[in-house]
């Protein structure tokens, strides 16, 4: 007995079918499509013809209905998240989890802005909540800023007042060697002070 077109496609892979599917919805020609090299090898392996009358019951079929209404959704939600993408890309971008979360309520947004029975408040009140999420996390983004400022600050003033004790510790050990010296030049008439002086930084290290 003869297979039915119909039942010639059932016995192809999900994947095979998929693919068969997926060309019939954009239009091809029944011939690209078995020469499609999955499809064309699915079938010489199952030794099986998909002809003309097969496409046809496949058009008519409980998958391609299924397979339709699958990308219409998919589509949709592709828009969707697009529209929802550029409006937040005017806030500044996709940049963290607040993001995601305003996407998703202003793909819901433009679901209510869609429909002419919407309710006036409840779309306001989904506006302004995307907003209070961005200024949220802006105010958040801004306090960490001004944070790390702060304590880059911190640091800088630490190190610079560092630098300055060591500084008038050392103007301390000269101006006491300078002393040295010279009442040493008082004691000792004709003294080298440069000797003295490179004795004094061996030494003590001033």
């Amino acid at each position: 007995m003869k297979n039915k077109p119909r039942n010639n496609y059932a016995r192809l892979p999900f994947e095979v079918r998929q693919r068969v599917l997926a060309m019939l919805y954009d239009g091809a020609e029944y011939d690209d499509i078995r020469n499609a090299p999955e499809v064309k090898a699915a079938c010489e392996q199952r030794k099986i013809v998909l002809h003309n009358a097969t496409f046809l019951a496949v058009r008519r079929g409980e998958e391609y209905r299924q397979y339709g209404e699958a990308l219409a959704k998919t589509s949709k939600r592709i828009a969707d998240d697009r529209w929802a993408a550029a409006a937040l890309q005017e806030l500044s971008g996709l940049t963290s989890v607040s993001d995601v979360t305003q996407m998703a309520l202003l793909r819901q947004l433009r679901v209510l802005s869609e429909n002419p029975d919407m309710d006036a408040e409840e779309t306001l009140k989904l506006v302004n909540a995307t907003v209070k999420i961005k200024s949220t996390e802006l105010d958040k983004r801004v306090q960490h800023l001004q944070e790390k400022l702060a304590e880059n600050n911190r640091l800088r003033q630490a190190a610079e007042q560092e630098w300055r004790n060591r500084e008038a510790e050392l103007l301390v050990k000269l101006a006491a060697k300078d002393a040295k010296i010279a009442e040493l030049e008082k004691l000792i008439p004709g003294v080298d002070s440069r000797q003295v002086a490179d004795a004094m930084d061996e030494k003590f290290g001033v």
